[in-house]
C-alpha cells in the first residue's frame, strides 16, 4: 500500500518533469534557430547593402568615361582600350575587323547614303569616274594638270560616297600615284592621310587613318593589315603623325563581344566589362577590374562597421554575360559560423542539462521507490515478527496471570507471601496490554478491522477501564469523565482500546503517585470532540511532532513498551474518519483531542457539572468483588480460559480475536 501511494505521484511528477523537458527541449531548438535566422538575416541584409554598393561603384566609373565613350565614336583615333561601346546593333569599341551581323544580316555600307548618292556610288558610272581621275594624274605632265587631277578627285569625294572596301583603296592608289608624280604639299597629304578636309561644296572628307579604323569591320584581318601598313607608310614618307593610327590598329582585334541590345539593366561580360544599355540597339560600357571593385567596397564596409576583420566579400565571377540583379554576392564569414556553433553548443549544453536533470530526479526517484520498499518490507518484517511473537506469548501470558490469581487467593493473608501475588498478576496484565497492542496495531495496520458504530458513552467506557486495573500503567490511575453520559457514534471496543492507550501514556510517563486522567465530551460544527487531560510530565517540544509515528517513544526510552500507542490512536481515529491532535502539552499535564464525525445524542451539557460518571470517578482497580475471587476460582476448578483484567471478561485480552464475533478484513 505505502509503495502504491509512492508511486502513483512519483510517476505523475516524472510524466510533468518528462514533458517540462521536452518543452524545454524544443524551446532550446526554437532558441537556436532563432539565433541561426537573426545571423542569417544580418547576412543577407550585408550582402544586399554590398549589392547596391558594387552597384552604385560600376555606374559611378560608367559615368566618368561616359564623356570619352562618345569621342572615341566621333574620333577613331582616340585611345579606348577600356571601352565598350555598340551603335545600330554593331561592336564600335573596342576596334574589330570583319563582318559583323546585326540580327543574322550583314551591315549594309550604303544604308545611310542618300538614295542620289547611292546610284552613283554603286554604278559603273562612278567606278569609271574614278578610273578616269587616276588615268588623268598618271599622263599629268605639269604641276597644273597634277593640281587639276587632285581637285578633280576632291570634288568627287566631297559630292560622292561609295563603299570602303573600294573607296579607300582606290584613295590610297590615288595618292601613291601623286607621291610618285610630283612633291605634293604637306598640309595636302596630312589632310587626305590624317585630319581630313571639306570638298568644294562643304561636305567633309574624312582623313585615311581615320576612315580605315572607322570601316574596319569592311574588311577581313589581312587586308585591313596592308592598308594599315600602307597608310603608315605613305604618313611616314610625307612626315604625317601617325602614332596614334598605329597603337589603335594594334588594338585592332582585341576582342569582339557577342552582345545581345537592347541591353536590360547593368550587366557585366566575363566579369572584366560592365555594360548598361542605350536606346533600343545600341550600349555602352567600361573595362573594370572586378578583384580591385571588390577590395574597396570591402575596406568601406570594415570603416563602417559593418564588416568584421577576419571576414570577406567574394563576388561570383560570370563566365559570360550576367544581369548584375542576380549577381552572386557572398560573404566569407568565420565569426558568422563561430556565433553559430556557439549557439549550437549552447544549445546541445541546456538540452544535455535538461535530460540529465531528468536522469537524476527519475535515479533520484529510482533510489527513494527503492529505499521506501526496503523499509517498508522491514517495517514489515518487524511487524509480522513482533506479531508472531505477540501471537506465541499470549497464551502463555494468560496462563501465567491465571495462575498468579490462583496463587493470590490460596496465599491471602500469607504472612510468607506479602504482595508477590498481587504484583505478578498487575505485571501479567501489563505484559497482556502490550501483547495486545501489537496485536491491535498488526490488524489496524492490514485493515483488518470493520468499523461497527453505535452508541458509546464515556461512563461506560471508563468503567470498562476501571475494571482493569493495574494493566492500564505501572502507578494507580484515577478516571473522571465530563459529559459522560451523553452518546455519541463510535465502534465501542475501538474506542475502549484508543482510550486506554492515552490512560496508559498518561500512568508510565508520570511523576506524581496517582495518574489523574478526565475524559470530556465537547460538541462543535456537528462533530463530536473527545478531550483526554492527564497530570503527566508532558513531551518536549522537539518530540510532538513525530509522537504519532510508529515505534517511536517519547523521552530517553526507559519506559516499557513498543512505541505504539499513539500510532494505534491515529488509526483508530482514521477508521472513524476521524482525527486526533495535541492540544498542548507541559510539565503540568498533557491534553489530547479526538475528533469524530456525527452530533451528539443527550441532554443539554453543562460544561461546569460533571456526570455521574464524574461522581463514580476514582481510582482505577481499588479493592476487588467478592464475585471475582469466586469467578475466578471457578475458572481455576473448570480449566476455563482466563479471564480479563480484574476478573472482568475482555474482549481485547483474551485468547481469541480481540473482537470476538465482529467481522474482520481479511
Amino acid at each position: 500500500m505505502s509503495s502504491r501511494r509512492f508511486l502513483l505521484p512519483f510517476g505523475v511528477g516524472l510524466l510533468l518533469l518528462l514533458w517540462m523537458t521536452v518543452a524545454l527541449t524544443r524551446m532550446f531548438v526554437r532558441e537556436r534557430d532563432e539565433s541561426h535566422a537573426a545571423l542569417a538575416q544580418e547576412h543577407e541584409a550585408l550582402r544586399n547593402y554590398a549589392h547596391v554598393v558594387l552597384q552604385r561603384a560600376l555606374e559611378q566609373q560608367l559615368d566618368q568615361v561616359r564623356a570619352r565613350i562618345e569621342a572615341a565614336e566621333r574620333d577613331p583615333l582616340e585611345a579606348a582600350p577600356e571601352l565598350l561601346s555598340f551603335v545600330e546593333g554593331r561592336q564600335v569599341l573596342p576596334l574589330v575587323t570583319g563582318p559583323d551581323t546585326i540580327d543574322g544580316r550583314m551591315p549594309n555600307a550604303y544604308g545611310a547614303l542618300p538614295q542620289e548618292r547611292r546610284r552613283y556610288a554603286s554604278g559603273a558610272e562612278g567606278i569609271l569616274f574614278r578610273h578616269t581621275l587616276h588615268q588623268r594624274l598618271a599622263d599629268a605632265r605639269s604641276d597644273a594638270e597634277v593640281t587639276q587631277a587632285v581637285r578633280g578627285l576632291l570634288n568627287h569625294l566631297a559630292r560622292y560616297w561609295d563603299a570602303p572596301a573600294r573607296e579607300i583603296p582606290f584613295r590610297l592608289r590615288f595618292l601613291q600615284t601623286l607621291v610618285e608624280k610630283a612633291d605634293p604639299a604637306p598640309r595636302l597629304m596630312a589632310d587626305m592621310l590624317r585630319d581630313g578636309l571639306r570638298g568644294v561644296r562643304g561636305r567633309p572628307i574624312e582623313g585615311l587613318q581615320r576612315a580605315l579604323l572607322r570601316s574596319r569591320q569592311e574588311f577581313g584581318p589581312d587586308d585591313f593589315a596592308f592598308y594599315a601598313d600602307t597608310i603608315k607608310r605613305l604618313s611616314r614618307e610625307s612626315n604625317v603623325e601617325y602614332r596614334r593610327f598605329e597603337e589603335r590598329t594594334h588594338q585592332v582585334n582585341a576582342q569582339r563581344f557577342a552582345l545581345a541590345v537592347p541591353v536590360d539593366g547593368g550587366t557585366l561580360i566575363n566579369g572584366e566589362w560592365y555594360v548598361e544599355g542605350r536606346g533600343s540597339d545600341g550600349a555602352y560600357g567600361v573595362r573594370i577590374e572586378l578583384d580591385s571593385i571588390t577590395d574597396t567596397i570591402s575596406h568601406e564596409l570594415r570603416v563602417g562597421g559593418l564588416l568584421e576583420a577576419r571576414e570577406r566579400l567574394l563576388i561570383a565571377t560570370p563566365e559570360s554575360s550576367q544581369r548584375l540583379a542576380s549577381l552572386l554576392i557572398t560573404i566569407d564569414s568565420p565569426p558568422r559560423l563561430e556565433r553559430e556553433a556557439a549557439s549550437t553548443r549552447r544549445m546541445g549544453v541546456k538540452i544535455a542539462m535538461a535530460w540529465s536533470l531528468l536522469a537524476l530526479v527519475l535515479l533520484i526517484g529510482l533510489l527513494m521507490g527503492y529505499s521506501a520498499h526496503r523499509r517498508q518490507a522491514l517495517a514489515q518484517s518487524q511487524v509480522d515478527f513482533v506479531s508472531t511473537i505477540s501471537h506465541e506469548l499470549r497464551t502463555p501470558v494468560a496462563s501465567l496471570r491465571l495462575m498468579a490469581e490462583t496463587l493470590e487467593r490460596r496465599l491471602k493473608g500469607t504472612k510468607e507471601a506479602k504482595d508477590f501475588p498481587t504484583r505478578m498478576v498487575a505485571e501479567a496484565d501489563r505484559l497482556g496490554f502490550l501483547v495486545e497492542n501489537v496485536l491491535s496495531f498488526n490488524r489496524l495496520e492490514k485493515n483488518a478491522f470493520s468499523v461497527e458504530l453505535q452508541d458509546c458513552t464515556l461512563d461506560d467506557l471508563a468503567e470498562e477501564l476501571r475494571q482493569r486495573g493495574a494493566a492500564l500503567g505501572p502507578i494507580p490511575v484515577t478516571l473522571s469523565t465530563w459529559n459522560g453520559d451523553a452518546s455519541f457514534a463510535a465502534d465501542p471496543q475501538l474506542m475502549l482500546l484508543l482510550l486506554s492507550n492515552l490512560v496508559s501514556n498518561a500512568a508510565k510517563y508520570n511523576d506524581h503517585a496517582v495518574a489523574e486522567v478526565s475524559f470530556e465530551l465537547q460538541a462543535s460544527d456537528g462533530r463530536a470532540t473527545i478531550l483526554v487531560r492527564d497530570n503527566g510530565s508532558g513531551i518536549a517540544k522537539d518530540e510532538q511532532g513525530r509522537i504519532f509515528d510508529e515505534f517511536v517513544r517519547a523521552g530517553n526510552g526507559s519506559q516499557k513498551g513498543f512505541g505504539l500507542g499513539l500510532a494505534i490512536c491515529r488509526r483508530i481515529a482514521a477508521l472513524h474518519q476521524g482525527t486526533i491532535s495535541l492540544r498542548e502539552s507541559s510539565a503540568e499535564g498533557t491534553v489530547f483531542a479526538v475528533e469524530l464525525p456525527g452530533a451528539i445524542a443527550s441532554r443539554a451539557m453543562d460544561a461546569d457539572a460533571p456526570s455521574k460518571g464524574a461522581e463514580r470517578g476514582g481510582e482505577a482497580g481499588a479493592g476487588k468483588a467478592t464475585a471475582e475471587a469466586q469467578n475466578a476460582e471457578e475458572h481455576d476448578a473448570a480449566g476455563a480460559k482466563p479471564a480479563g483484567p480484574r476478573g472482568e471478561p475482555n474482549a481485547l485480552h483474551s485468547d481469541g480475536p480481540p473482537n470476538e464475533g465482529r467481522e474482520e478484513k481479511g
